[in-house]
């Protein structure tokens, strides 16, 4: 399942996008595991996907301001006390072309994007039967905007078609359920 749970996400005077267009790629095995390096910012793409998919790595170690200010708008979105949000936990994922359908590894259940960069340059795909053989033709289909928030249940299978172009968000990852995360919404 797919739900906008907000509007008016801006980097401007935060974060220059740019940067991500540029920044070093490594590769990663889907359902592997990888040794990732930890001094510097770069993007880890997992290997498999007829077009590409990736995450970015260190991101509030080496940029703590922008990481930050997702988590206050986050906390906006959302109330989880008596937990909290974590700088952490806040990545860019970047997709191009066709990513297959999936579910995420690493006990992440769902979360949530943000649109930054040509986000409605792809497809957001998601199957409420979660079933392989019939995820083409049961999948809903969805457009997310620059801007705006989006939950997505990442352990039903799921897919992107979109284009030539890098297609940029912003993901906070939760091991918490869709419905639970879904009940904490402001």
């Amino acid at each position: 399942m797919i739900i906008k749970v907000g509007d008016d996400f801006s980097l401007d005077g935060i974060f220059d996008v740019n940067i991500l267009l540029s920044t070093e790629e490594m590769l990663h095995q889907y359902g592997t595991i990888t040794e990732i390096p930890t001094d510097r910012f770069l993007w880890m793409n997992y290997a498999g996907a007829v077009g590409k998919i990736g995450f970015s790595r260190n991101t509030s170690k080496f940029y703590p301001e922008l990481t930050d200010y997702v988590v206050k708008y986050l906390e906006s979105l959302i109330d989880l006390s008596p937990y909290y949000l974590y700088p952490e936990r806040v990545h860019f994922i970047r997709t191009r072309g066709y990513a297959n359908p999936h579910r995420d590894e690493a006990a992440r259940n769902c979360c949530i994007n943000i649109g930054v960069l040509n986000t409605a340059t792809g497809t957001t795909l998601y199957s409420e039967n979660d079933k392989e053989e019939t995820f083409t033709e049961d999948c809903q289909k969805f457009i997310c905007q620059d801007g705006s928030a989006y939950l997505l249940d990442t352990s039903k299978l799921h897919a992107v078609d979109g284009s030539d172009v890098d297609r940029i968000l912003i993901t906070y990852g939760f091991g918490a359920t869709f419905d639970q995360i879904r009940s904490r919404l402001r």
